[in-house]
């Protein structure tokens, strides 16, 4: 994780909570980021921050750093800080991650791997807090694409992609074809949408519903779609789209900077 990157979740985290004096965390937040700048050094390995394990640690560096005790709005900014820097931190290493199969994802935490045709007659054994989840194709063999999937039209629009799309876009070596979230914040609000409530958007768009979820719509055009698997990882406190962004990029950097067959986007 970088600065910037640090930064920008503490301030969305910030922004989520409306607080009366916004600006006062901002310029805290601010003077905190610089501080760290200029220890670079000592808080940075490869452009990636590595702070101190004790939080109290920072508060005293950066108390001599001012040459004042902290206010509250620093001292709250900084464990602001902690908060989403262990967030990433308590995910195993990109080294340790590995996609390949489903006791991969198993050992991370993931949980379900219930084939999409089940979930499509009852998807009530989907967990309805937030979260993240992946969608797994266990086979080996090289996939069918079809021209027309079963994907949904919303609003006249045309899910389908050309043949040539979806052979550039395909991954080898891994089960994991597309990996989504349920309830991160976006733009500084906390959606209401949970995994049992998106997923079962998914699975609708699957079965050819005018519904609005066109992430992820590769899959449907793949002749076993319905034999793929969906599973989950509950994120009751944490925010699933930080979450969802570690995973994606945990993956490309093991498969040559390519994302998951059916993710667009980062």
């Amino acid at each position: 994780m970088t600065l910037l990157q640090l930064t920008t979740a503490v301030q969305t985290e910030l922004d989520r909570r409306n607080l009366k004096s916004p600006k006062t965390r901002g310029n805290a937040l601010k003077k905190v980021a610089e501080f760290i700048a200029i220890q670079a050094s000592e808080h940075s390995v490869n452009g990636h921050i590595v702070l101190p394990s004790d939080k109290n640690m920072l508060k005293k560096n950066y108390e001599c750093h001012k040459g004042a005790v902290l206010n509250g709005a620093e001292s709250s900014v900084i464990n602001e800080i902690y908060n989403q820097y262990q967030l990433v931190m308590s995910f195993p290493k990109t080294t340790e991650i590995r996609f390949k199969a489903i006791d991969d994802l198993r050992q991370i935490g993931f949980e379900g791997f219930v084939p999409i045709s089940d979930l499509w007659k009852d998807h009530s054994v989907i967990p309805n807090v937030k979260g993240v989840y992946m969608v797994v194709r266990t086979v080996n063999n090289a996939p069918e694409f079809l021209t027309e999937g079963t994907g949904g039209f919303f609003k006249g629009k045309d899910p389908n992609v050309t043949l040539d799309v979806l052979r550039a876009n395909w991954v080898n070596d891994t089960c994991v074809i597309y990996i989504g979230q349920a309830g991160g914040i976006k733009n500084g609000k906390q959606p209401q949408s949970t995994l049992r409530s998106r997923l079962k958007e998914y699975l609708r768009f699957g079965q050819g519903k005018p519904v609005g979820h066109q992430g992820g719509c590769y899959i449907w055009q793949l002749k076993d779609a319905a034999n793929l698997l969906f599973c989950w990882m509950p994120l009751p406190e944490d925010d699933p789209r930080t979450v969802e962004s570690s995973f994606i990029s945990s993956f490309k950097k093991c498969y040559g900077g390519h994302r998951p067959f059916a993710n667009r986007n980062d």
